[in-house]
């Protein structure tokens, strides 16, 4: 007789266990256990697969209907990007997300770019300048290097990482 047939008639798993020593019916006491333990962990694993399964689907289902609606990929992450730029105006301070990470100070927007050699140069204006801009402002060329405003935000959407887009 196996261990399912006996889960499967509580009758006969009491009279077996009836007849057994107390050292066996200890041994079998234990063996129990340890299936119910590992039916458990087997219904856990389960249910996490399926919830994964379930957020997987809506994921999928959330990408086709992004799709079908002719939004690129590059425009949704324009549209965040940018909402997450303009979204903080007149939010008071008490009720913004606290911000947890490495940086501890205000992000320096960069203010002044050089192409020398198809190697570009980009300098915020604050600080040791780099010696491309330094021999640019020896020669009183410097502001003919300054950016734009719509160049500035080109810049730093193009690197996000820098800027904790």
């Amino acid at each position: 007789m196996n261990l399912a047939e006996l889960l499967q008639n509580p009758d006969l798993l009491k009279e077996q266990l009836a007849n057994l020593g107390d050292e066996e019916r200890q041994q079998a006491t234990a063996l129990l256990q340890s299936a119910v333990q590992d039916a458990e962990i087997e219904a856990k694993k389960k249910k996490e697969e399926a919830h994964k399964e379930l957020v997987k689907k809506e994921l999928d289902a959330t990408v086709e209907r992004i799709e079908l609606s002719g939004v690129t990929f590059a425009e949704l992450v324009n549209e965040a990007t940018a909402q997450r730029l303009y979204s903080n105006k007149g939010v008071t301070k008490a009720s913004r997300p606290i911000r947890t990470g490495e940086r501890s100070n205000a992000i320096t927007r960069p203010q002044y770019r050089i192409v020398i050699d198809e190697e570009e140069f980009i300098w915020t204006g604050k600080g040791r300048s780099p010696k491309v801009f330094a021999e640019a402002k020896e020669h009183g060329q410097l502001d003919q290097y300054r950016m734009t405003e719509e160049e500035v935000e080109a810049y730093m959407f193009a690197h996000p990482e820098k800027y904790g887009l």
